[in-house]
């Protein structure tokens, strides 16, 4: 299976959270207190040149229950094929050498399928994960009041949510209690990218099952 392709007209009202470009000393320990207060599992997908100097975060992350993915040791924007598959490299070796773990998901900055990056992760055997809601934390003119609209307006079951723990994210971490609130109060279960995908076989087996049509590949990818 190369890229991770969400199933359509999933009904369950299951999301999973996720953040990008940690861990940071400022926003990451905000948003693991509020999961822990609420109880939830979520997924972060961390830099190397994040984790390295932060590794008592990253054992953390991991020994509150969170999933972790790959998000390159650098984030650079066009990256050759030596430099991408270098940085996945030293990722792995990274993340193993700090929590004696490994990962098998992987998210390629900007989202792009195309990149040096996401050839080189396939290579190595990692699905690509994107995100099917966003809340755009990345924007200009942002706050916390549009992190958690952009949230809402595009709430489908079945999402794979896109925030940032970056150092200024400050706006994320203060929209993140009442993206959560509404959501429980919504009837939404917060499942990680690892329990998401296998709810998304399942339903689609059921599908597929029901149409008798032979399962198809996991092709395509989530919608940026």
């Amino acid at each position: 299976m190369k890229i991770r392709n969400q199933g359509k007209g999933i009904q369950k009202k299951i999301i999973a959270l996720t953040f990008d470009d940690g861990p940071s000393d400022t926003i990451t320990p905000q948003v693991l207190e509020t999961l822990k207060a609420n109880k939830i599992k979520a997924t972060f997908f961390l830099m190397g040149v994040n984790m390295k100097p932060r590794p008592e975060l990253v054992k953390q992350i991991i020994r509150e229950g969170h999933a972790v993915g790959a998000h390159t040791y650098t984030h650079s924007r066009h990256p050759d094929e030596y430099v991408a598959e270098e940085e996945i490299r030293n990722w792995d070796t990274l993340f193993h050498d700090i929590t004696r773990r490994t990962t098998r998901l992987f998210r390629p900055p900007f989202g792009n399928l195309k990149s040096a990056y996401s050839k080189a992760a396939l290579k190595a055997g990692y699905p690509l994960i994107l995100w099917t809601n966003t809340g755009a934390d990345t924007a200009r003119h942002i706050n916390a009041e549009k992190v958690y609209t952009a949230v809402m307006e595009q709430l489908h079951p079945g999402d794979i949510v896109l925030l940032h723990d970056s150092m200024d994210k400050q706006h994320t971490a203060k929209a993140l209690p009442r993206i959560i609130q509404t959501l429980k109060e919504k009837g939404y279960a917060f499942v990680t990218v690892p329990e998401m995908l296998k709810e998304w076989d399942a339903f689609q087996s059921q599908e597929h099952g029901k149409s008798s049509e032979t399962p198809a590949k996991h092709s395509k990818h989530l919608s940026p």
